[in-house]
């Protein structure tokens, strides 16, 4: 039997951790040996001397550890591997120079280029805060796209693949020069086999309604993730106010764990959220139902819904998780009009429905739409979990290329 390493998060509540579990789950029923290498984000995020050396120390054990693999994956998005630029580089380039064989590295997201005119805009208006605050934001992008290349060019060097999420990430990456295009695989983010709802979905709804003690006849219309700015949960609100009273939201997340030690008094995002529910007066349609302790309640969670929202604004994400997720766990979803999810779309079609970033309007009349002509099969799609572990052998060379679905 084969043995697979994968470097990623694995133990902490994220989505990256998400993915790689529904991803070993996937090797391990073909067949072969999957061994996670925890990069454990208390001491991947430490802070201070002492907490730094032993974030070092891990991976320097994966650094061994993963020699004793047939094939290795690492999971790459620049915040697992530290809280310092300097930091991050030295793990993510060690462990990579260390490897030799069978080696592919998924990257979420692929940054190609900084935008220094706004900051400047800004700088000429007299705005030197907020001015020098974005310079700083373009330079740390700088220098993480830098890194991307580095991280390019060891792959290319070792002979290994790279995934991506996106056409337009493929084409970020190939902008770094990488010789071989087949060096770089595109296949979207894919966690579980496709669900129907079905009663016992339905059962769990009638649960929540009793719990919150809302009316029988409620639709429910589902906010997912971490609470962080760039969700934009105020398009969301502000549709809730133009539907009629038996539409609720249910908010399943809370305040991002990275964000508790800039925000020790809770984030003002929320207390803003709150502020906007207050002055729409949705107290009584709007449900905080905390973070998911694992991924099955996660999914339960947006079976239960009549519809899913993801409002997100426009932020350079490659791929997005809990829109995966959605889409193979709901019927009724609605995405905003960014980047991310219109790349969305070239793989899945007419699967769910897309709204103008920020405009509520358009987001309730979607949802009245489906309420009206509701979809019931759910749609044949070329890309799946099994297509999803097929890439995964391909890259690490575990599999002929011609064996390709």
């Amino acid at each position: 039997m084969k043995k697979i390493g994968i470097v990623s998060s694995f133990s902490d509540t994220c989505g990256n951790a998400s993915y790689t579990r529904a991803l070993a789950a996937g090797l391990f029923r073909r067949g072969y040996e999957v061994k996670i290498f925890d990069l454990r984000q208390d001491l991947m995020q430490g802070r201070g001397r002492y907490l730094k050396r032993l974030g070092d120390n891990l991976i320097s054990e994966i650094t061994e550890e993963v020699k004793q693999c047939d094939a290795v994956n690492i999971q790459w998005e620049y915040g697992l591997f530290g809280c310092t630029h300097s930091d991050i580089k030295n793990r993510i380039l060690k462990l990579l120079k260390h490897l030799n064989k069978n080696l592919s590295v998924t990257l979420h997201r692929v940054d190609t280029y900084c935008d220094v005119k706004e900051p400047l805009k800004k700088l000429v208006r007299g705005r030197v805060v907020n001015a020098l605050r974005g310079f700083k934001e373009q330079y740390h992008l700088y220098r993480r796209i830098g890194l991307t290349g580095e991280i390019l060019a060891q792959i290319s060097e070792k002979k290994g693949k790279a995934i991506v999420h996106s056409n337009k990430d493929y084409y970020s990456a190939l902008s770094f020069g990488c010789n071989d295009k087949s060096d770089i695989i595109v296949h979207p983010l894919c966690f579980y086999e496709h669900h129907t709802r079905n009663e016992n979905d339905l059962s769990v709804k009638r649960s929540l309604l009793e719990r919150y003690r809302l009316s029988n006849d409620s639709i429910i219309i589902g906010l997912f993730g971490f609470i962080t700015k760039y969700k934009n949960y105020e398009t969301a609100l502000r549709a809730l106010a133009l539907l009629p009273d038996i539409y609720k939201i249910i908010i399943v997340g809370g305040q991002h764990p990275v964000g508790i030690a800039t925000e020790p008094n809770g984030a003002d995002y929320i207390r803003k959220l709150n502020g906007l529910i207050r002055s729409l007066n949705l107290w009584g349609r709007v449900i905080y139902c905390g973070v998911p302790e694992t991924d099955d309640e996660m999914v339960s969670y947006i079976r239960l819904c009549d519809h899913v929202v993801l409002p997100y604004n426009e932020v350079g994400q490659g791929g997005s998780g809990i829109a995966a997720v959605a889409l193979e766990n709901n019927l009724n979803v609605h995405l905003a009009r960014n980047y991310c999810f219109l790349e969305l779309k070239k793989f899945f079609n007419d699967s769910f429905k897309m709204f103008d970033i920020s405009n509520e309007v358009e987001l309730m009349q979607n949802i009245i739409s489906l309420e009206q002509s509701p979809a019931t099969v759910q749609p044949e799609w070329s890309y799946n979990i099994e297509t999803n572990i097929n890439t995964y052998l391909i890259s690490m060379r575990l599999t002929d290329d011609k064996e390709k679905s």
